[in-house]
């Protein structure tokens, strides 16, 4: 109460004061209702949105896109970069609105199989250590609890150490060229178990999808290994 006082709470978003009724969260209640939650499944090369679920309009594709709203929503985008960036851990608490508000507009449960396995996009084990966490695996224990929430019948795993990112890349967000970031990535992931992916279908979690290099390398190493169907989940899309 008293560092309320003298380092009153402040938006993430838009700088200005929390209100007390809003100090449980980094979000003001006016640029929370800024957010525009999706509602359908997209197409990871074209980004439109599917007129039939989990089916994809370019069939060489590994996965579906699953978007909870978009990246150039600048509260949206600011959540996800004090989040990564700025180490303000407490923004997950809105991102999980999004999510949650997101699935429950897919009726995600009926979406997904019985049967399934959540793994985080990885970060190089150096990232990771200096960042202090990987935010993909934040988002993906939402899911996870979601769909146990929803549906204790339903069996999900998250698996958050068994696909690798085996070298250090340069921060996909530095690069501005699609053909350089696809580059940047290639034969970045390995599995260290294959067997564990093999027959599974899996919810593929990142925090954000721009060009689609990072996923689309993981999905196809997942592919690889043997799994079945792949929903690639992101918080946003670009």
């Amino acid at each position: 109460m008293v560092l309320d006082v003298v380092f009153p709470p402040i938006c993430v978003a838009c700088r200005k004061y929390l209100r007390a009724d809003e100090k449980e969260s980094p979000l003001c209640a006016d640029c929370e209702a800024k957010i525009q939650i999706n509602n359908g499944f997209y197409c990871p090369v074209c980004k439109r949105r599917l007129a039939t679920p989990l089916k994809t309009c370019h069939l060489e594709i590994k996965f579906i896109l699953a978007a909870a709203t978009d990246y150039e929503n600048p509260v949206t985008r600011e959540l996800i970069q004090t989040l990564k960036y700025k180490n303000i851990r407490n923004s997950i608490k809105p991102i999980a609105k999004i999510i949650t508000s997101y699935l429950d507009k897919l009726d995600f449960v009926r979406s997904c199989s019985k049967d399934v396995l959540i793994v985080p996009v990885p970060l190089h084990k150096k990232r990771e250590r200096l960042r202090g966490f990987n935010q993909s695996q934040l988002i993906a224990e939402i899911i996870k609890e979601y769909l146990i929430t929803k549906d204790p019948q339903t069996s999900v795993k998250q698996e958050n150490y068994n696909l690798i990112r085996k070298k250090p890349t340069k921060t996909q967000a530095e690069i501005k060229n699609f053909d350089d970031r696809a580059e940047n990535v290639i034969n970045c992931f390995e599995t260290k178990n294959k067997e564990i992916f093999a027959g599974k279908n899996i919810i593929l979690v990142d925090d954000v999808f721009t060009s689609g290099a990072t996923m689309n390398e993981a999905a196809r190493i997942l592919k690889n290994a043997g799994s079945k169907k792949i929903i690639g989940f992101v918080v946003a899309k670009a």
